[in-house]
Protein backbone atom coordinates (compact mmCIF):
# COMPACT_ATOMS: atom_id res chain seq x y z
CA UNK A 1 0.00 0.00 0.00
CA UNK A 2 1.03 3.73 -0.66
CA UNK A 3 1.44 6.25 2.10
CA UNK A 4 -1.49 7.98 1.06
CA UNK A 5 -4.12 4.10 1.33
CA UNK A 6 -1.76 3.65 4.52
CA UNK A 7 -2.98 7.71 6.27
CA UNK A 8 -6.72 6.82 4.81
CA UNK A 9 -7.15 3.56 5.66
CA UNK A 10 -5.96 4.58 9.43
CA UNK A 11 -8.36 7.92 9.26
CA UNK A 12 -11.31 5.26 8.45
CA UNK A 13 -10.36 2.76 11.47
CA UNK A 14 -9.98 6.18 14.29
CA UNK A 15 -14.02 7.51 13.32
CA UNK A 16 -16.26 6.84 15.52
CA UNK A 17 -19.75 5.74 15.01
CA UNK A 18 -22.63 8.20 16.37
CA UNK A 19 -23.39 10.08 18.46
CA UNK A 20 -19.42 10.24 18.84
CA UNK A 21 -17.23 12.58 16.58
CA UNK A 22 -13.65 13.40 16.53
CA UNK A 23 -12.76 16.97 14.84
CA UNK A 24 -9.41 17.02 12.59
CA UNK A 25 -6.90 17.75 15.21
CA UNK A 26 -8.25 14.94 17.18
CA UNK A 27 -7.82 12.53 14.01
CA UNK A 28 -3.92 14.06 13.40
CA UNK A 29 -3.07 13.15 17.35
CA UNK A 30 -4.27 9.77 17.54
CA UNK A 31 -2.60 9.32 13.53
CA UNK A 32 1.05 10.22 15.33
CA UNK A 33 1.16 7.37 17.54
CA UNK A 34 0.76 4.75 14.85
CA UNK A 35 3.79 6.69 12.86
CA UNK A 36 1.58 8.74 10.81
CA UNK A 37 3.16 11.74 9.97
CA UNK A 38 0.99 14.74 8.05
CA UNK A 39 -0.84 17.34 8.61
CA UNK A 40 -4.55 19.05 9.27
CA UNK A 41 -4.75 20.13 5.98
CA UNK A 42 -4.16 16.79 4.56
CA UNK A 43 -6.29 14.94 7.48
CA UNK A 44 -9.20 17.63 6.19
CA UNK A 45 -8.61 17.15 2.07
CA UNK A 46 -8.58 12.94 3.27
CA UNK A 47 -11.85 13.60 4.55
CA UNK A 48 -13.47 15.11 2.24
CA UNK A 49 -12.28 12.83 -0.69
CA UNK A 50 -13.17 9.53 1.85
CA UNK A 51 -16.81 11.01 2.28
CA UNK A 52 -17.28 10.64 -1.01
CA UNK A 53 -17.24 6.64 -1.15
CA UNK A 54 -17.66 6.25 2.77
CA UNK A 55 -20.47 7.16 4.83
CA UNK A 56 -18.81 9.66 6.11
CA UNK A 57 -20.53 12.69 8.74
CA UNK A 58 -19.56 15.87 8.83
CA UNK A 59 -21.12 18.31 12.01
CA UNK A 60 -22.20 22.45 10.83
CA UNK A 61 -19.30 23.17 14.24
CA UNK A 62 -15.67 24.76 12.93
CA UNK A 63 -13.84 23.27 12.74
CA UNK A 64 -15.87 20.22 11.55
CA UNK A 65 -15.81 17.01 13.39
CA UNK A 66 -16.33 13.73 11.75
CA UNK A 67 -18.17 10.19 12.22
CA UNK A 68 -18.27 7.27 10.57
CA UNK A 69 -22.41 6.68 9.51
CA UNK A 70 -21.76 2.78 8.69
CA UNK A 71 -24.82 0.73 9.83
CA UNK A 72 -24.31 -2.71 11.25
CA UNK A 73 -26.98 -5.42 11.03
CA UNK A 74 -27.39 -8.59 13.15
CA UNK A 75 -28.26 -10.14 10.04
CA UNK A 76 -27.38 -10.25 6.72
CA UNK A 77 -29.24 -8.04 4.17
CA UNK A 78 -28.44 -10.82 1.31
CA UNK A 79 -30.29 -14.06 0.82
CA UNK A 80 -29.07 -16.44 -1.41
CA UNK A 81 -31.99 -19.07 -0.93
CA UNK A 82 -33.40 -17.60 -4.07
CA UNK A 83 -30.17 -17.49 -6.48
CA UNK A 84 -30.34 -19.86 -9.23
CA UNK A 85 -26.77 -22.19 -10.19
CA UNK A 86 -26.46 -21.88 -13.92
CA UNK A 87 -24.28 -25.54 -13.30
CA UNK A 88 -25.89 -28.16 -11.17
CA UNK A 89 -23.13 -28.46 -8.32
CA UNK A 90 -22.44 -32.25 -9.23
CA UNK A 91 -20.98 -30.78 -12.40
CA UNK A 92 -19.37 -27.94 -11.49
CA UNK A 93 -17.52 -30.10 -8.38
CA UNK A 94 -17.05 -33.48 -9.40
CA UNK A 95 -16.82 -35.38 -6.61
CA UNK A 96 -18.60 -33.25 -4.21
CA UNK A 97 -21.69 -34.03 -3.00
CA UNK A 98 -24.32 -31.92 -2.43
CA UNK A 99 -26.58 -32.35 0.84
CA UNK A 100 -30.24 -30.48 0.43
CA UNK A 101 -30.97 -27.89 3.01
CA UNK A 102 -34.21 -28.51 4.58
CA UNK A 103 -36.62 -26.29 6.12
CA UNK A 104 -37.46 -25.77 10.17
Amino acid sequence: MNEASIRQWAILKLLPRSPDMLSTGQILDRLGPQGIATSVRTVQRELNSLSISFPLVSDENKPLRWRSAWVFRAKPTVSFRHWVMPTPPAKAWPGVQIQPVTSH
